[in-house]
């Protein structure tokens, strides 16, 4: 093989690696949550809202991201309420908004726990958010 003949394939494979690494690239999954949830329902369901990213699956991109979070607060000795709730979200690498409705429990205004896992559209793409949240 000549030097120009070498030099054209490196170069030809050079660019076939950027433009491969360039359609590749995706945005980080990520998943966070406001600083206040709002109580209903005489303080039996509590919407936590927040901010979903993940990719697209390009083999099923009608595919859909899991937000689950799970809720705890201490509302007295020896009492606990404890709830949990999902929703569906949109993985197309841009933020999207969610508002979980959190049942199970007794919530009172105030600091609860939260505990938040995305599970994206693609397999093993997962982000998580743990924190305090004031219930209002």
């Amino acid at each position: 093989m000549t030097k120009t003949r070498r030099a054209a394939a490196v170069l030809g494979a050079a660019a076939a690696a950027v433009a491969l690494g360039a359609s590749a690239a995706y945005a980080a999954t990520s998943v966070s949550v406001d600083p206040t949830a709002t109580i209903s329902g005489a303080g039996t369901r509590v919407t936590v809202t927040g901010t979903a990213t993940c990719d697209p699956n390009p083999t099923n991109p009608d595919a859909r991201g899991t937000v689950v979070v799970s809720l705890n607060q201490n509302v007295g000795t020896p009492l606990f309420a404890a709830g949990q709730g999902t929703q569906l979200v949109v993985c197309d690498s841009a933020p999207h908004t969610f508002a979980v409705t959190v049942a199970g429990g007794v919530f009172r205004p105030g600091p609860a726990t939260y505990s938040v896992l995305l599970r994206g559209a693609l397999v093993g793409q997962t982000a998580s958010a743990n924190g305090t949240v004031t219930l209002i």
